[in-house]
């Protein structure tokens, strides 16, 4: 089997990728709870 050794510059890319999709993830999240405490306090003494 042939054993290659991974390119320093893919390694940083793929990084690089993990972290802005951790970041995106986080700002959704906090973009959905805030949606829904909006929701929450718009529709407080309306039901």
């Amino acid at each position: 089997m042939n054993k290659q050794e991974i390119p320093v510059f893919l390694l940083e890319e793929v990084e690089r990728q993990i972290s802005i999709e951790n970041l995106q993830r986080k700002m959704r999240e906090e973009y959905e709870k805030a949606l829904y405490e909006s929701y929450v306090e718009s529709s407080d003494g309306e039901i």
